[in-house]
């Protein structure tokens, strides 16, 4: 785990690479040739963020290495199979409300019939 001081993300994210690279051994250091990372597109970690950009091409340039940036696609909860369920909860809420009420799922006039209800 990594706590930090840094106000913005982006800075947040170069100081905790400076520091891990410094507490590697020489002979690490050595046999890296590039550094690929894995990060988000957020806004504070976008390829359009300057700040962001500059830091890292201060590091860059301070551990003579190159760094690929690898940016996962972006984001949307059908990748996240916790929120695929609660959608897909939220679906079945729409169309059978608990209240047995007019449902905003189904055309007007419809009801969902609940158990034991007698609606129709």
């Amino acid at each position: 785990m990594v706590f930090g001081s840094s106000y913005k993300t982006s800075d947040f994210i170069v100081d905790t690479l400076e520091a891990q690279w410094h507490w590697l051994e020489e002979q690490d250091k050595a046999e890296v040739s590039k550094l690929q990372i894995k990060i988000d597109n957020g806004p504070e970690s976008s390829g359009r963020r300057t700040q962001f950009l500059y830091r890292m091409v201060e590091f860059a340039d301070a551990i003579g290495k190159p760094i690929q940036l690898l940016y996962y696609p972006p984001y949307h909860s059908k990748y996240n199979p916790i929120e695929r369920g609660v959608g897909q909860e939220h679906d079945l809420e729409r169309v059978a409300p608990s209240g047995g009420a007019e449902s905003p799922g189904l055309p007007k006039g419809r009801e969902v019939k609940q158990e034991g209800d007698g609606g129709g």
